[in-house]
């Protein structure tokens, strides 16, 4: 999927696709497996995922090419998607903070900041709503 902004990914988590409650206040990492694997991936964290894990030595590392989107086999085409949603992950976490996880629960609460202390996931980091939000998103 091509999202413009975080807004756009929280959307889809919260109404179309999974139905997770938390997609409204949680850093991007702690709404779902899927975009904590793509988070880590941008900030070269390790992935706390179960499921998916980031391959180590990057796309390099795919055998075949088979194996991926014909559309990703263009490395300026991948570059240019990486930079992209890099950019929308640093907009995002203006907003809302940034962590290293991954929940797998479609209702678990745990990542609401409206319920829970965020400050006892060690890796999370508070929204910066005093940066000015000058961050490029976009292609």
């Amino acid at each position: 999927n091509s999202f413009k902004t975080g807004e756009e990914v929280r959307n889809k988590y919260l109404k179309y696709a999974e139905d997770i409650p938390r997609a409204v206040s949680a850093p991007l990492s702690l709404i779902h497996e899927d975009i904590a694997l793509a988070v880590a991936c941008v900030h070269g964290w390790k992935d706390m995922g179960k499921k998916r894990k980031r391959l180590v030595g990057g796309f390099s590392a795919i055998n075949g090419p088979d194996s991926t989107p014909i559309l990703y086999q263009d490395g300026s085409i991948r570059k240019s998607m990486h930079d992209h949603f890099k950019n929308l992950v640093a907009q995002d976490e203006i907003q809302y903070g940034s962590a290293n996880g991954a929940c797998e629960s479609r209702r678990c609460d745990y990542c609401d900041r409206d319920i829970c202390d965020m400050s006892k996931i060690p890796s999370y980091k508070s929204p910066r709503r005093h940066v000015s939000a000058s961050v490029p998103v976009g292609i």
